[in-house]
C-alpha cells in the first residue's frame, strides 16, 4: 500500500534502497535457520525439546539471558500491536474514501470513520476461540495479489485517477504517460527507511516454518522462493505506483485510485474486509496474555463469569487503546514508518546478525564477522535515525 509513497519521498535512488534491505532480510532470514542449529548449554524448557531453540524468544534468552527473552518479548507485543493500529487506519482511510461522497457521510471526519472501523472490528475482537477467523486470513494473501494487479490495470487501461489527489499534467495515473517523477530527495531519506523495511517485518514466522518442515535442509531455497516472490512484488508495486502517480503518491495507493471504475472498487473493498480477520487475529496473543496474568495472579478460574467479564473489558479497552494512538497520530506512514524502524530493523536485521555472530564467533571467517557486526551495527542506527524521523517530520 505505501511502497509508492515511499518512493516518492525519496525518489528513485528508494529503489536501490529496496533491493539492498530485500538482500539483506533474505540473509538474515536464512542465518536463523543456523542458528537454530545452535545447540544451549542449559535447556530453555522441560520435554524432549529441552535444548532447541525454537524461536526468538529463545534466541533472545540463549544469547541475551532473561532480560533478552523479555526485551524480545517486548518488540513483539509494539509490533503486533502496531499492527493492530495500522489495520484500523486502513479500514478508516479506505471507508472514508469509500463512503465519503454519500450524503449520510459528507459531514464525517477521518476520526469518525476511524471509530466506525473500531466498531466494526469490535465483536471478533470479543471471540475467544479464533480458529474460524484463520481460514479467512487468506484473504491477506489474495488482497495483496489483487492489489498488485489491480495498479497494474489501472496504469495499463489508462483509468483516470482521483481528481482529488491528482493534479494532471504532473499525475496522470496511466504507465503509458507516466507523472512527473524526481530521481532522489536525500533529506528525506531517512524517513521512507522504515516504510520499505516494515515489508520485511516477518522474521518472527520463520523458525516457526522452519520447525514445521520435514526436510529442513530445503529451509534456505523456502527462503529464496519467499524473497523471490515478495521482492518481485515490491518492486512491480514501487515502480509502477511511482510511474503513474509521481510526486502526489498518497500514503496509501488506493486512495489515488478512483472510485467509479468496477477494478478499483474491487480492490478496495478487497482492501476494506482483509483487516476485519487480521485485527483479531493479532491482538488476541496480547490480550491472551494480559488474561493468563490475571489467572495466575489472581487465581481467577476461566470458566467464571468474572473472568469471561474482565476478558471483555480487557479486549475492550485493547481496541479503545489503539483507537485512540490512531486518531492521535498524524498519519498511516507515521505508524508504518516508526514500526518498520523501531521494530523491524531491530527484529529482522540487528537481533539476527548479533545473535549468529555472537553464537558462532570461533566458527566463522573475518569477513562473516565483520560483516554481520556491521549488519547489526547499520539496524541500530536505521532504528534509531528512522524512529525519530518518522515521528519529527
Amino acid at each position: 500500500l505505501s511502497l509508492p509513497y515511499a518512493i516518492r519521498l525519496c525518489g528513485w535512488i528508494g529503489i536501490g534502497v529496496l533491493v539492498v534491505l530485500s538482500i539483506l532480510t533474505c540473509y538474515t532470514a536464512k542465518i536463523l535457520g543456523k542458528i537454530q542449529d545452535y545447540v544451549p548449554a542449559e535447556k530453555l524448557r522441560d520435554g524432549p525439546r529441552a535444548y532447541c531453540i525454537d524461536g526468538f524468544h529463545d534466541m533472545g534468552q540463549v544469547v541475551f539471558g532473561v532480560y533478552g527473552k523479555l526485551l524480545i518479548s517486548v518488540l513483539f507485543i509494539c509490533e503486533t500491536f502496531g499492527f493492530c493500529c495500522v489495520f484500523l487506519i486502513i479500514e478508516g482511510e479506505n471507508l472514508s474514501h469509500q463512503l465519503g461522497h454519500m450524503p449520510y457521510f459528507e459531514s464525517w471526519q477521518k476520526t469518525d470513520f476511524m471509530t466506525l472501523s473500531a466498531i466494526i472490528f469490535l465483536p471478533s475482537c470479543l471471540l475467544r476461540n479464533l480458529s474460524w477467523l484463520a481460514y479467512f486470513s487468506a484473504v491477506g494473501v489474495l488482497s495483496s495479489f489483487c492489489l498488485l494487479f489491480g495498479v497494474l490495470a489501472t496504469g495499463l487501461l489508462n483509468i483516470a485517477p482521483n481528481a482529488e489527489f491528482c493534479d494532471a499534467p504532473d499525475c496522470t495515473g496511466s504507465l503509458y504517460t507516466p507523472s512527473k517523477t524526481d530521481p532522489a530527495h536525500m533529506e528525506n531519506l531517512l524517513q521512507m527507511l522504515g516504510l520499505i523495511m516494515v515489508g520485511f517485518s516477518g522474521h518472527a514466522v520463520f523458525p516457526t516454518l522452519r520447525n514445521d518442515m520435514v526436510n529442513k535442509e530445503d529451509y534456505p531455497q523456502m527462503v529464496n522462493v519467499t524473497y523471490a516472490v515478495t521482492s518481485v512484488a515490491y518492486f512491480m508495486m514501487a515502480c509502477c505506483g511511482y510511474l503513474m502517480f509521481g510526486n502526489s503518491a498518497q500514503p496509501e495507493v488506493t486512495v489515488n485510485m478512483s472510485t467509479d471504475t468496477v477494478i478499483a472498487q474491487v480492490i478496495i473493498w478487497i482492501v476494506i474486509v482483509n483487516p476485519i480477520t487480521k485485527f483479531a487475529l493479532d491482538l488476541a496473543p496480547i490480550a491472551l496474555g494480559l488474561e493468563a496474568f490475571l489467572t495466575v495472579s489472581f487465581r481467577i478460574p476461566e470458566s467464571s463469569r468474572l473472568f469471561l467479564f474482565l476478558s471483555g473489558i480487557i479486549r475492550i479497552l485493547l481496541v479503545g487503546l489503539a483507537l485512540i494512538i490512531v486518531i492521535s497520530a498524524p498519519s498511516f506512514a507515521t505508524v508504518l514508518g516508526v514500526m518498520g524502524s523501531l521494530c523491524s530493523f531491530t527484529m529482522s536485521l540487528s537481533f539476527p546478525c548479533w545473535c549468529y555472530v555472537r553464537l558462532f564467533w570461533h566458527d566463522l571467517g573475518w569477513f562473516e564477522r565483520i560483516f554481520n557486526l556491521v549488519g547489526a551495527a547499520f539496524g541500530v542506527i536505521c532504528a534509531i535515525l528512522g524512529t525519530w524521523a518518522s515521528l519529527t517530520r
